[in-house]
């Protein structure tokens, strides 16, 4: 995902994240996985997540209000199992 923050050539990965218009537009559809909320779905033996659940949440809201923007953009909650 490019950030942006409005200034050419230049990435913000701060307080300041947005996508210009272009950036949006580069990408036919947005998929976002839910992060889960509650404590005991968050899976804490994954090595690889190194925030905590309320900063994995707090991470997920600023994603979602970053690709708000776009036209074709669809949240898949958490959830426990996948209904397949």
């Amino acid at each position: 995902m490019a950030l942006s923050t409005g200034r050419a050539n230049q990435r913000d990965c701060g307080t300041n994240w947005a996508l210009t218009r272009t950036e949006l537009e580069r990408y036919y559809a947005v998929l976002h996985l839910g992060t889960p909320t509650d404590q005991s779905e968050y899976n804490h033996s994954n090595a690889v997540r190194v925030e905590t659940p309320v900063e994995a949440h707090r991470l997920d809201e600023r994603i979602l209000s970053i690709w708000a923007g776009h036209g074709r953009h669809s949240v898949v909650p958490a959830m426990e199992d996948f209904p397949f």
